[in-house]
């Protein structure tokens, strides 16, 4: 069992994309385990992906 890394990325409230998440998971797909977006609206999940609200960053 190898660690994995967990990215985060923090979104504004306007409209947004994970542009960004999405590159970091092509260069290390192999490393990268379950992956996290604070914003500001509710809980959702998918797939690998997990989009929190902005107040249970602290579960983190």
């Amino acid at each position: 069992m190898k660690p994995r890394v967990c990215p985060i990325e923090v979104k504004s409230p306007r409209q947004y994309g994970t542009k960004s998440l999405d590159r970091f998971k092509e260069k290390f797909g192999k490393r990268v385990g379950s992956q996290y977006v604070l914003h500001p609206k509710q809980l959702k999940v998918e797939g690998e992906r997990v989009y929190l609200p902005l107040y249970m960053g602290f579960c983190l």
